[in-house]
Formats: structure tokens, sequence, C-alpha cells
């Protein structure tokens, strides 16, 4: 009975030291970014730049482009910290991702085509879909898995060089490859195969996000020091982020509004990315601060999060075709898809993602 007691008590103690419950909370952060991206999307492209609300939203939206980054480097965190407590072999491992992001994708990849010719915008083309499904191209947000994929491909090899290499060689070299690759690589594959039709997709290659895929399997790899750092350097982190934030919207106003050239905006933004990664991070580390675990709506919206990221723009699409129909503007209209996704992530968080918590909290207890 003795030995039973201790055994409970230390699955059920690992169990909670391992769900992190920082990277909970930030991943739930990280999902309103990306929610708010699309939300104001239209607003951004469509609505009066003079007008008084135009900056403070367009300011907004520019600070919530770290998400996509912010995600990256969380794979690349969490699969670190899992390859330090799991030995899945790699095939095993690839297995499991694939079975975790593949089939919802193609789900929502064949909803929103249908969607798609259903309201006429595009006629039924097998060839075209099955292309969309490698590029991710059939709505704006989707090119993000064919990103993951290609990241899940290179996990082991990263898992490796972290072992053989310190942080201090790997996250220079990645910064240097996403700098030349991350902006060039077009105009590289141009010089090496001028015959050959030109790339427009540099933006969806693993190349672009190595930095902060890098970043993260490094603090996974060192994951208790990576959180005393976060806790000790709170008010520099803080700090770090206001400046980048400013640097990058004053970037963005004097390249996008005064349409001046700045060279460096692509660093700037980086520099600012990886800021708010970390201010996040500090964040999240600040709310879940004295508690057993995160919020239950956090870890609900966490475990509905990928349903969430690959679902949104379908609602978003039926309520513009509505405000379209009945002639209202951006300006009203953004309010309105505010709401609109808000209220899509609490009801697939109070769903999808409840049955998750429900069989997680089976496991736990078990």
């Amino acid at each position: 009975m003795n030995n039973t007691d201790t055994t409970l008590n230390i699955s059920s103690t690992h169990k909670t030291v391992s769900r992190r419950h920082e990277i909970t909370v930030c991943s739930v952060l990280l999902c309103f970014c990306v929610l708010f991206i699309h939300a104001a999307s239209l607003f951004i492209s469509s609505a009066d730049k003079s007008s008084f609300v135009y900056l403070p939203v367009a300011a907004l939206w520019r600070m919530c482009g770290c998400a996509a980054q912010g995600f990256v480097f969380i794979a690349g965190m969490r699969y670190m910290i899992s390859a330090g407590k799991n030995k899945k072999s790699v095939p095993a491992y690839y297995l499991s991702r694939i079975i975790r992001i593949v089939p919802l994708y193609v789900l929502w990849c064949a909803i929103y085509y249908a969607y798609d010719v259903l309201v006429e915008k595009a006629k039924f083309d097998l060839g075209f879909f099955l292309k969309c499904l490698v590029t991710g191209d059939l709505t704006g947000h989707l090119y993000y898995i064919p990103v993951l994929l290609q990241l899940t491909l290179i996990a082991p090899l990263s898992l490796l060089l972290r072992k053989k290499l310190p942080a201090s060689l790997i996250l220079p070299a990645s910064l240097l490859i996403t700098s030349i690759f991350g902006d060039h690589l077009t105009d590289i594959l141009n010089a090496v195969f001028p015959a050959a039709p030109a790339f427009n997709y540099s933006d969806r290659v693993f190349t672009s996000f190595l930095i902060f895929w890098s970043a993260g399997c490094c603090a996974g790899a060192a994951y208790d020091k990576f959180c005393k750092l976060l806790d000790e350097a709170k008010v520099f982190i803080i700090c770090a982020f206001f400046v980048s934030a400013a640097l990058d919207l004053g970037a963005m106003y004097y390249s996008f509004i005064l349409g001046r050239f700045i060279w460096c905006i692509k660093q700037i933004q980086t520099l600012y990315v990886l800021c708010a990664i970390l201010f996040l991070m500090t964040v999240s580390r600040m709310i879940v601060k004295n508690r057993p675990e995160a919020p239950v709506l956090f870890q609900k919206g966490e475990l509905g999060g990928y349903f969430i990221f690959v679902s949104h723009i379908l609602p978003l699409e039926a309520v513009q075709l509505l405000l379209n129909k009945l002639g209202v503007g951006v300006a009203v209209g953004l309010g309105v898809r505010v709401l609109v996704l808000a209220l899509w992530f609490f009801l697939c968080s109070l769903a999808y993602g409840n049955r998750l918590y429900m069989l997680h909290a089976k496991r736990k207890f078990r």
C-alpha cells in the first residue's frame, strides 16, 4: 500500500511539473494575437488611414505580428522538453506529429475549399486543391502548417545539434541563416536556376523561422534555467519589449505610411518579435505564479488551440459575407469581427477543448 501511494504521488507530481503551465498561458496569448490579426486585417487594408482610430488599431495589429514566430518558438521548446523525458524513436515521433497535425489540416482545407466553391469564389479543381495542401494557399493563415511540418522533419537534427553544440554557436548561426534565406531565398534560387519559374514561397520555408525554432530549442533544452532567467530579468525584458515595439512601430510608420526606405526593417522586426516572445513568456510566468496550475480556461483554450487556429477563418468569412450584404462599414465591422472570433474561441474551448481537457484529467488521476 505504501509503495503504491509513493508511486502515485511521484506520478502526480511529475505530471504537474511536466505541464509547464506558463507555456499553456503563453500559447493562449499567442492564439489571441492570431485572432486579432485576422479580425483586424480588413480594417487595416480598407479603413481610412487618416481616421483617429486607424493608427492605434494598426499599432496593435503590428504588435500582434509575433504570433507565428511565437508558436514556432514554443514548438521548439516543447520538443526539447519532451525529448528529454520521452525517448521516442524518430519514426514514432514523426508518426505522432503527422497524426496530430495532418488530418485536421486536410479536413479544414477541404471545408475552406468547399466554402469557396459554394460562394463561387473558386471553381472546383482537384489539382489546385492538392497544390494548396502543400503550400497552404487556401487561406492566409494555413501557410503555418507546412512550416510546422518542415520543422517537425528537422526536429531530430535540432536535438542532435543541441547536444553537440552550445547555444552561443547555434543562435548566431540560425540568425544568419534566417537573415540570408528569409529575405533572399527567392533571389538565390532565381540566380541558381534562372530558367525555373520564380519561387514565391520563401515565407513558408522553415529557414524564415529558423532563429525562432532554434531559440525555442535552446530554451527547452535548459528549461529550468530559462524560467529562472525570465524571473530574474523580468524588468529588463519588459523594458526591452516596449523599446523594441517603439522601434518596430516607428520603422513601420516611416516605411509604410511615409513611404521611405529602411534597409534594416526586417532586422528590427526580428528583434521585436524575439523581445515580444520573451515578454509573453514573462507575463505568462506572472499569471501562473503561486498557482498549482494554469487557469482552466487557458488549459481548455490551449487544448483546443490547434482546432481554433485552423477553423477560425470560416466564421470570419461567413460573418463578413453578412456584413457586406447589410452594408456595414469596416469600422463597425471590426468590432463585430472581434466579437465573433472571441465567441468562436470560447465555444471551441468549451466544446472541443473541454473534451480533451476531460481526457487529460482522467489520465492525471489514474
